[in-house]
């Protein structure tokens, strides 16, 4: 059985404050390998790195895998 989350639904009740640490994991559509290939992988990570120098971000540590991310931000 395929589950499929809503973000709405995901957020509700929760809030974002800024200077809390926050855990964020993102997944590839119907969890593609997109990111198995190290290129691909490369454009994720100067993503991240381009959000923490123009300062939308602060990363602390990242785990890009196959088909997802794991963001501490």
């Amino acid at each position: 059985m395929n589950q499929v989350f809503h973000g709405k639904a995901l957020r509700r009740g929760r809030h974002s404050a800024p200077g809390n640490i926050y855990i964020v994991t993102i997944v590839t559509k119907q969890r593609h390998f997109w990111f198995q290939r190290f290129d691909s992988a490369r454009v994720v990570v100067r993503a991240l790195l381009n959000s923490d120098r123009q300062g939308f971000s602060s990363t602390y540590a990242f785990v890009v895998m196959p088909d997802h991310l794991h963001w501490l931000v």
